[in-house]
């Protein structure tokens, strides 16, 4: 019984240790116990992305400082996590596209970061745009979330297609 259990143990243990190097993958066969490695390289992944597509009216609440958890040895200078956003809150979606999956939610509130951490703005047609709203505008907000499930951990890039005072 030990024994069995320690074998376990191992075969996990190699499984584990296995799937992290790029150049092989285990492929385990259900009628026997038996690990067979192949060649990765044979095997290439395809681009596999989600889209969620959001246009919403949101009111503007003002420009907030937010320094990171400072978890890394980039913060809280250089992660990208600290700095200028300007907060929104969404009143009303106008369309929202992708599929249903929970990452293609309905927003309640979103944020753009207008500066880094030493508070030098980006200079960008959006931080400028926005360096200009007063409290309590309305602007129309065009978002598109990207997800890459290439990558062992799924990164999201998010990218917006347009800010513009509400009519």
């Amino acid at each position: 019984m030990i024994k069995c259990i320690f074998k376990s143990i191992i075969l996990v243990t190699l499984m584990i240790l296995l799937t992290q190097c790029k150049s092989v993958q285990i492929n385990t066969l259900s009628k026997s116990n038996e690990v067979e490695m192949l060649n990765a390289t044979d095997n290439k992944l395809s681009k596999n992305e989600f889209t969620t597509s959001h246009k919403f009216k949101a009111v503007f609440k003002g420009i907030e400082y937010y320094k990171c958890m400072g978890r890394t040895a980039m913060c809280p200078t250089d992660c990208g996590s600290s700095g200028n956003f300007a907060n929104f809150k969404v009143l009303k979606y106008e369309k929202r596209e992708g599929d249903d999956l929970p990452r293609g939610e309905r927003l309640k509130k979103y944020t753009i970061r207008t500066s880094d951490y030493h508070k030098n703005s980006f200079n960008n047609a959006n931080t400028t745009f926005i360096d200009k709203l007063k409290l309590n505008d309305k602007v129309d907000i065009e978002v598109v979330f990207i997800y890459d499930t290439t990558t062992p951990v799924v990164q999201t890039i998010e990218k917006v297609i347009s800010i513009k005072r509400s009519h």
